[in-house]
């Protein structure tokens, strides 16, 4: 059996296909534990609230919005605990961190052969350009996939560049069958089933002398199968040097805005309050020790409340898009300590313990 890798190009231009393909990467079903997701270029869990940031802060909100590559490794001599596949994937993942990507990986386990999903972010956040490769650029990341694969004792790739490369025009609407290779996997599977059965009715000088070692079985994988909606390019665009992903541009039809309040319309902005408020009445001669106590012991909002809010401030991005505007929205997730001192309060208030309910 042979590692395959495939570079899985999809349309989409808004941030919502980011959300749509992380969540299906992400699910719990296929990756089985939150360790089997890790991301290199960020500074927090929040993958996807620093994806959109990078593209905001470089004007990148509607161009296309991310690469999709798979990575199944052979089982051949496989031995790997999850620890070590999430390893394996980050070093991977290291050639376009490298380069200015932001790299999501995650392992999924739902199948016999476990396999790893890159998503890359189409900006590059040191340059704010998207993301460019041509077929030396994805040779190279062959290269250092195959010196990675060998330091772990694994198959190597054997299949040409050309056939790690779909640019075949998916739409996240046709379904997510592609990003895991079935085909793929399956024409694997079956060329080692076949090599064993012609084994079993043959010489070993017949065998050995019937296929070409450096590429077994590359060439006798059956053609994969598409529907009369398909785009499949000439075989001259796919094979092109330069890559960019800028596909035309899906615009959104403009709609009436008659339903939107005026603070909408009037302002640069959209602001979400998300904040959490913290009203605190103290005595005026209350200990000022006591009191930094008081203050230190309120907690922030909490890291799986402000990944919500921000999941709601991108969502109301996109119901904007849709109803014609282009509107940045902001969603405030800060936590504000309100302090009103009263001189008629006793400081008895001090000698119990202070808690947010």
């Amino acid at each position: 059996m042979n590692t395959i890798v495939k570079d899985i190009y999809v349309k989409s231009c808004l941030f919502s296909d980011v959300l749509e393909m992380h969540a299906y990467l992400s699910d719990p079903l296929k990756t089985k534990d939150k360790s089997n997701i890790k991301g290199l270029g960020f500074l927090t869990e929040n993958y996807l609230d620093e994806i959109y940031a990078v593209k905001a802060a470089n004007q990148q909100l509607h161009t296309t919005m991310f690469r999709q590559i798979t990575i199944s490794i052979s089982p051949a001599g496989n031995a790997c605990t999850d620890k070590e596949y999430m390893e394996i994937g980050r070093e991977i993942a290291e050639y376009y961190y490298a380069d200015g990507y932001q790299v999501v990986w995650y392992m999924h386990k739902d199948t016999p052969r476990h396999h790893l999903h890159l998503l890359l972010n189409s900006v590059n956040f040191r340059t704010g350009k998207i993301f460019k490769q041509s077929l030396k650029g994805l040779n190279r990341f062959k290269v250092h996939c195959n010196r990675i694969l060998n330091e772990h004792k694994l198959d190597q790739i054997q299949m040409s560049v050309e056939d790690m490369l779909d640019m075949t025009p998916h739409e996240l609407s046709d379904g997510f069958e592609i990003f895991e290779i079935f085909e793929e996997v399956m024409a694997d599977s079956a060329t080692v089933f076949e090599d064993l059965f012609d084994e079993k009715s043959s010489s070993d000088d017949e065998y050995y002398s019937a296929y070409d070692l450096t590429n077994l079985g590359m060439t006798i994988c059956p053609s994969t199968v598409t529907s009369e909606e398909t785009i499949i390019p000439e075989p001259k665009s796919a094979l092109q040097e330069e890559n960019t992903m800028d596909y035309e541009k899906k615009e959104v039809p403009a709609v009436k805005t008659s339903s939107l309040p005026s603070e909408v319309l009037e302002n640069t902005c959209l602001v979400i309050d998300a904040s959490k408020n913290v009203n605190l009445t103290v005595p005026s001669n209350c200990d000022a020790d006591k009191l930094k106590d008081i203050i230190s012991s309120v907690e922030p909002l909490p890291e799986q409340d402000r990944a919500t809010n921000a999941k709601i401030g991108i969502a109301s991005i996109a119901e904007l898009q849709k109803r014609g505007i282009d509107l940045p929205v902001y969603v405030d997730t800060s936590t504000n300590i309100n302090i009103e001192f009263n001189d008629v309060m006793s400081s008895d208030i001090f000698d119990t313990t202070f808690t947010e309910k």
